[in-house]
């Protein structure tokens, strides 16, 4: 089945590398698309379980869906990966 997640705090290249590669880690989650203007993450996906598995992913690194409430803590820790990633690559 074909998914599409509207997610907040993505800001930047390095946030689309980040869940992108998190998510294809995933068993049962394939053809992950990241579309950082729209927010957007498309994914396939198996069984239902691997959808709450790739949405409790995305929260875990601060990318929740948009309609979740989000704590400051969620916002910094999507910053902080934000960071770490855009500048693993832009060296």
């Amino acid at each position: 089945m074909k998914t599409i997640i509207i997610v907040q705090n993505m800001l930047c290249g390095g946030c689309v590398n980040l869940i992108n590669s998190r998510l294809s880690e995933i068993k049962n989650i394939t053809n992950v698309e990241v579309d950082m203007y729209s927010s957007e993450i498309m994914f396939d996906y198996f069984h239902e379980t691997d959808l709450c598995q790739a949405k409790r992913k995305l929260k875990a690194l601060g990318y929740p869906e948009f309609n979740d409430n989000t704590s400051l803590f969620t916002k910094i820790k999507s910053l902080v990966n934000c960071a770490i990633n855009k500048l693993s690559i832009n060296p």
